[in-house]
């Protein structure tokens, strides 16, 4: 790396670092009994946002739950709750009646159930234990640490078998609401990215996305976009991927590197303008992908807006080989180190920030999508088998039972 982008990178880091602090100790100092825990220190078992992240799904010893995120800024409002012990797994189909469930009892099998009737309707049982389970209009898609099974969802028929070489400890895999595209690793060393159209069963091309091994991977609801990071935690990038054309690199964003974190999740908003990461610490970070067409200047007051210039600035002075790496329009940080599953919801008219995090908490924040800084606290709740709950009178929109395995 040449020596004047070192020198650089650390600086703004160095002054990122020191105004987030600020925030931070001012947030303590106004709410300090924030984030503290009255459950019995026994953390959620599974916490997923559905494929338009309109609800929320977690998963703990005493069963699993589902909360309609625009119905619980004020009060805790649980939509379904199922009271099949030691859930690990659980995915909903949008905001259906159809939903995918592992337990730690039977970790091989995945019970499909339709939670209107609180019954199951197809069991499907693997040769070793369930990983991960994703679910579209068209797919669902299981991965062992070995092999990977696609079904089609209207019966439940085995259509294709991915396995081989393939070897993915953690279950990292996605799949594209919009067009049945399919991520997953290709290395278990390297952070390859294998792209597989599950429409037709056709796989497109591999991505080598980073140097280390891949710690979290997403794709947009469309299909169109990739976004990447790996273990050492310290940049995340975005790929285009589009079927019928060559991949390409779009953006690479720096999170920070003052110390080393595990991504535990990547997230686009609905529009596919901004991406969410959430980690093991307590800083979530936006990235914003779509470019304003004019010049920002300093009169942007905003933090984020004077380092955009600052940088801009500098960075003309800079040769032209040295790179710079995009770093977050806006930050949240949460009163707990606890493990964090972030989104970017759109409810009512504006994209919020929701974070839920493993000691069954859920945080809402406002984010300026103009001048992006530190989002603000807008509600917070608790989640779980602790939490007190009203029941939603309502059912759950349905899928047409024709579309139901059988």
């Amino acid at each position: 790396m040449d020596s004047t982008q070192y020198s650089f990178n650390n600086y703004k880091e160095f002054l990122h670092t020191g105004f987030q602090s600020l925030v931070y100790g001012a947030q303590l100092l106004r709410y300090p009994n924030r984030g503290m825990s009255d459950d019995t220190g026994k953390e959620l078992t599974a916490i997923t946002f559905n494929q338009d992240s309109q609800c929320l799904a977690i998963g703990h010893e005493g069963g699993y739950e589902f909360y309609p995120l625009a119905k619980n800024t004020e009060k805790v409002v649980v939509e379904h709750r199922n009271t099949q012990p030691e859930t690990i797994l659980v995915e909903r189909l949008l905001g259906s009646g159809l939903a995918m469930v592992v337990s730690r009892k039977e970790p091989r099998t995945m019970h499909v159930r339709h939670v209107n009737d609180r019954k199951t309707i197809h069991d499907q049982r693997f040769s070793s234990s369930i990983l991960n389970i994703k679910v579209n209009r068209q797919r669902v898609v299981v991965c062992l640490e070995n092999a990977i099974y696609i079904y089609n969802l209207t019966d439940m028929k085995q259509l294709h078998t991915i396995d081989g070489e393939l070897e993915n400890k953690s279950g990292l895999l996605d799949l594209s609401l919009g067009n049945s595209i399919l991520v997953y690793p290709g290395n278990s060393l390297a952070g390859t990215v294998h792209i597989f159209d599950a429409t037709v069963m056709k796989a497109m091309f591999t991505i080598p996305a980073h140097e280390s091994r891949l710690a979290a991977i997403r794709l947009d609801s469309e299909g169109n976009k990739l976004a990447t990071a790996s273990e050492k935690g310290t940049v995340i990038r975005v790929f285009s991927v589009k079927k019928d054309q060559q991949w390409n690199k779009l953006w690479e964003f720096r999170r920070g590197v003052a110390r080393a974190v595990t991504i535990t999740q990547l997230a686009f908003s609905i529009d596919s303008s901004f991406l969410v990461s959430s980690s093991n610490t307590e800083t979530i970070h936006i990235f914003k992908l779509h470019q304003s067409d004019e010049t920002q200047t300093i009169s942007d007051n905003s933090y984020s807006g004077w380092m955009s210039w600052a940088i801009s600035t500098v960075a003309s002075y800079l040769p032209p080989n040295a790179q710079l790496l995009e770093k977050s329009f806006a930050t949240a940080h949460l009163p707990t180190q606890s493990r964090a599953y972030a989104a970017l919801p759109t409810i009512g008219q504006e994209m919020v920030l929701v974070v839920a995090t493993a000691d069954g908490h859920l945080y809402y924040y406002k984010v300026d999508k103009e001048r992006g800084g530190e989002c603000l606290e807008s509600s917070h709740i608790r989640i779980g088998p602790h939490a007190q709950v009203t029941e939603l009178d309502s059912q759950v929109d349905d899928i047409p039972p024709s579309q139901h395995p059988t």
